[in-house]
């Protein structure tokens, strides 16, 4: 688009000052209200913007179980969810996602039309995003709405269209026409008197009109009128709010609270059902009207007489709040809050069928944990208060290739508040899970096998009398002692092992009232670290004999923030603690506990000329998580900044992730754990949960079989990797060198330097120690650990 709808104006202006001239001030008071938005416009049709594709190097691990949105054609389904779309094709039984790892924002969604002429799906945002995914996949994002310099909120609350591609969408502002022939934007209706703005909730095509259905009741004008930007063009109908408005059987149908009215030719309303709860969604086909409730389905035929109804709170198998539904005569569909879409039958509701892709319970994860390639999702939780939210959630379990969800309902979870998941180290299919309100489950083969209570286990409740057990999270030692951090009692530190309990009295070192605790970790001495909300890191040793806190006094552990929210313990055993307002780091000594006097340090990252630091690694942000991968590389999770990973010592960013630059759905990071077998690093925000492939390799403790991939190695291959065999990496300081056919050193490197982006394997990039690629041939390559006590030996050919 050029500048048309500058054009149009100035042309309306004209035509207007000839034929009718008590529009022109009205004209005038839009161009002056709007001139900059029009500007926008037409500045941003000039390029269509295509989000990038992060599938190569990150998983998506959405729940895509809150449909919001369904369009159905033929056997095709398309289906909005949280932060993205999937398709189901009934005939093949293929289903596809599309999320912000191969394009779409990852933003929260608000809406979704489907274009059948030109196979488009667009899918409209809360924050006034506009994306659409074409028919060959690609994926174009048009944020002028979002640019759009206008207060309050912009979200895109329905959008329908023609036949010949244009689109309208329903703001919370006015209503945007949009092109998806040019893939640009055109004109903007502000409807209310004076061309105010009005929150639009949903349009309506219908007998060549356009019909709005807003908040102070329903605007109309015909849609081929070429003033429709004039909100004297518009016909308003005063009425209560109104959240819907479909054509049923040659008659419009709109709804408001959980009254249904039809819209008589005369302008006038008349109330025509009464739905068990507030409308949630009307949808129009074939004769039938369907209505969706919080609770249950209805649809009527064209005299309103029920032809099938479905309650969610009666079906205990399936139950779940619902968004929409759609039906055609014999097949309902129904777009779910937690279970994706259920399909059942007009003429009988008993056998349902879910529609969704594999993945998580929801896309609010409190929790992961990691383990062997085995992942585990929790839901929550406590706010920042670490009051318990009662949330009713289950548990979710990924082992690489399915998930299993383990939901809340009898027969499996029937306790709130998860919050951690620890998995046993000595029997893989064993995990132990915290709840913040309720004690603790023990999951086995993914089935709940015990739940310890006050009652039957050393756990303590709040209240003697009753089940009240906050439970932050729990961790085993290398003598198999699972020790459990239980808030809010007298002894709020347990060991369990062999059937024993034993409980630790923190109040010595525990001053502030605020009794929050969450994280524990133990460090290489035996140590446990525990974070809590308001009294530091608290430190007990390894028999429990001794306890220390590190808090904000300049003496005792000199932290910027009392409210400790992450801890890890990296490979050359130190402690790296993660507050509210910045990061320390200690280094544990066998005295530690003895000290009247001791600092936890500052890393450094910037110095001023006197000497002094200048920066700080993190400064004061709030670091909500922190993990130490394979090569000790540090991850951190920040409450609104995105993900930084920085060099062992914390001294080189090494990758920086934010919603601009990777597919994070949100810049707000719960927690980040990486699994040693894949080399992903898992990251958990408040929507959800992606993976990046680092591809970094944790060291082994011996050298054992080593291998080169690709091999051979041909022209099309920049780099080869030399690593252990099995899954069994090189160990740290192994000495790697690669000889030629006749023995002459070609390169030489170690497992020590520089390997940051690695850890237990070699890349070779084919080049020689002059920098000159090799030639083809077959090459040795000697493997011996640091101490050259252990070798191996490998080939390489490289075919240029």
């Amino acid at each position: 688009m050029d500048f048309q709808n500058i054009i149009r104006l100035k042309t309306i202006n004209i035509k207007i000052l000839k034929y009718k001239q008590r529009y022109l001030i009205n004209i005038f008071f839009m161009l002056n209200k709007f001139w900059f938005f029009i500007i926008l416009i037409a500045l941003g049709s000039f390029g269509v913007y295509a989000q990038t594709d992060y599938s190569n190097s990150w998983d998506d691990l959405y729940s895509y179980n809150n449909v919001k949105v369904l369009f159905k054609e033929g056997d095709r389904l398309i289906a909005l969810t949280d932060n993205g779309v999937f398709t189901y094709d009934k005939t093949s039984g293929v289903i596809e996602k599309y999320s912000s790892v191969n394009g779409l924002s990852g933003q929260n969604t608000s809406t979704m039309y489907y274009d059948r002429t030109l196979d488009i799906i667009a899918i409209g945002y809360e924050n006034g995003l506009l994306e659409f995914i074409k028919n060959d996949k690609t994926i174009v994002v048009k944020p002028e709405i979002v640019n759009f310099n206008i207060a309050g909120s912009k979200r895109i609350n329905h959008i329908t269209g023609t036949t010949d591609g244009k689109l309208f969408l329903s703001t919370d502002f006015g209503i945007v026409g949009f092109d998806l022939n040019l893939m640009q934007f055109n004109d903007t209706y502000f409807i209310g008197e004076g061309s105010t703005e009005v929150v639009v909730n949903e349009t309506l095509i219908f007998n060549q009109k356009i019909y709005a259905a807003t908040d102070q009741g329903i605007y109309y004008a015909a849609i081929d009128d070429p003033f429709l930007v004039d909100y004297q063009q518009w016909t308003h109908l005063p009425f209560q709010s109104l959240s819907n408005i479909e054509a049923f059987y040659n008659r419009i149908v709109c709804s408001s609270n959980n009254n249904i009215f039809l819209l008589n030719a005369d302008d006038t309303f008349v109330q025509q059902l009464t739905a068990s709860g507030t409308v949630r969604d009307l949808r129009a086909k074939n004769d039938l009207l369907t209505v969706t409730v919080l609770n249950g389905v209805t649809v009527y035929d064209k005299v309103f007489a029920q032809i099938f109804s479905y309650n969610a709170e009666t079906n205990t198998d399936y139950l779940t709040e619902l968004n929409t539904a759609i039906t055609d005569g014999v097949t309902v569909l129904m777009g779910t809050k937690s279970l994706g879409v259920l399909k059942t039958q007009v003429t009988g509701v008993g056998e349902f069928t879910e529609i969704h892709p594999q993945g998580p319970l929801s896309n609010n994860p409190f929790s992961i944990s990691i383990k062997k390639g085995q992942l585990w999702v929790v839901y929550g939780g406590y706010n920042e208060a670490y009051t318990p939210q009662l949330i009713k959630q289950g548990i979710s379990h990924f082992d690489g290739s399915h998930w299993k969800n383990l939901y809340y309902r009898p027969g499996e979870v029937q306790i709130v508040d998860l919050v951690h998941v620890n998995i046993d180290p000595y029997h893989d299919n064993r995990v132990y899970v915290s709840s913040f309100r309720q004690g603790m489950l023990i999951v086995e083969n993914d089935i709940v096998t015990e739940h310890w209570t006050n009652e039957n286990s050393g756990l303590e409740s709040l209240d003697p009398n009753s089940i009240n057990i906050r439970i932050g999270s729990s961790t085993f030692d290398d003598e198999g002692n699972l020790w459990v951090v239980n808030a809010w009692v007298e002894n709020r530190l347990k060991k369990y092992f062999n059937g024993n309990w034993t409980s630790y009295n923190l109040n010595d070192i525990m001053t502030n009232p605020a009794f929050g605790l969450n994280e524990i970790v133990i460090d290489q001495n035996g140590n446990k670290w525990i974070g809590s909300r308001r009294n530091g890191a608290l430190v007990v040793n390894k028999d429990g004999s001794k306890m220390m806190s590190f808090i904000s006094n300049a003496t005792k552990g000199d932290l910027p923030d009392l409210n400790v929210r992450s801890l890890a313990v990296d490979k050359n055993n130190r402690v790296w603690i993660g507050t509210k307002a910045g990061l320390r780091v200690y280094d544990p000594s066998e005295d530690m506990f003895d000290l009247d006097n001791y600092q936890a340090s500052v890393i450094a990252i910037a110095y001023s000329d006197d000497g002094n630091y200048g920066e700080a690694l993190m400064g004061n942000q709030s670091i909500n998580a922190i993990c130490v991968d394979g090569a000790n590389n540090k991850w951190f999770g920040t409450k609104n900044s995105g993900v930084l990973c920085t060099s062992p010592n914390g001294k080189e960013t090494l990758f920086k992730f934010d919603t601009s630059n990777s597919p994070l759905p949100s810049n707000k990071i719960l927690r980040i754990q990486f699994d040693e077998l894949t080399g992903k690093v898992y990251f958990a925000t408040d929507k959800g949960i992606v993976a990046f492939n680092s591809k970094i390799a944790p060291y082994a403790e011996h050298l054992q079989d080593a291998y080169a991939y690709p091999n051979p190695v041909k022209s099309n291959h920049e780099f080869v990797t030399i690593d252990g065999r099995n899954g069994n990496h090189l160990p740290y300081g192994t000495n790697v060198k690669i000889l030629d056919a006749s023995g002459a050193l070609v390169y030489e490197t170690n497992v020590k330097e520089g390997q940051e982006n690695y850890g237990g394997k070699v890349v070779w990039n084919k080049r020689n120690l002059a920098g000159k690629k090799v030639a083809s041939g077959v090459y040795i390559v000697l493997l011996s650990n640091d101490k050259g006590e252990e070798t191996a030996i490998t080939k390489i050919a490289i075919i240029n």
